[in-house]
């Protein structure tokens, strides 16, 4: 029993761990590469994901502030025009951040401790002389290194600004 448990648990540590780490490093490119997030010095760091409906709720704010249109009066089709056109533009890369802000505020984040029980786990299996496998529990250590390596390069709990 205990020699078929520990390796079941390391397999199943390696995927959640390497899947995480993959397409979190998917996502972060798709999004533009924006991790490791500068921190503003001033002012609100959160990270916030936007709605589509919220991106184009800003958009219609911004044309209204530029063509100094009061809240009560409606925008021109030449104007609905322009919002649609922005739109289209700035949402690809605003789902990208969203899906992106959900993977690190999320799995990335249960990533630290996976992969430091990982890599404990792993490198005192091979250490160990009673063991057999030592290659395949050398290399989970090396893999939960690396990807702890990842997050703490990446900044994924510094970079939600909390």
């Amino acid at each position: 029993m205990k020699s078929t448990i520990y390796p079941a648990i390391v397999l199943v540590l390696i995927v959640i761990i390497l899947q995480t780490c993959i397409r979190i490093e998917i996502a972060n490119v798709q999004a533009g590469n924006i991790l490791p997030r500068d921190m503003p010095t001033h002012g609100n760091r959160k990270w916030r994901g936007t709605s589509d409906f919220g991106l184009r709720k800003m958009l219609e704010l911004d044309y209204r502030v530029e063509n100094d249109l009061l809240w009560d009066q409606s925008i021109p089709p030449v104007g609905l025009a322009e919002i649609e056109r922005k739109f289209s533009l700035k949402a690809p890369r605003s789902r990208a951040e969203g899906h992106l802000l959900s993977l690190v505020g999320g799995w990335g984040l249960l990533q630290y401790p996976l992969s430091i029980v990982l890599g404990i786990l792993g490198l005192t299996m091979a250490l160990s002389s009673v063991v057999k496998g030592r290659m395949f529990y050398a290399s989970a250590g090396v893999i939960g290194a690396t990807c702890f390596g990842v997050a703490l390069y990446r900044s994924y709990f510094t970079s939600l600004g909390w």
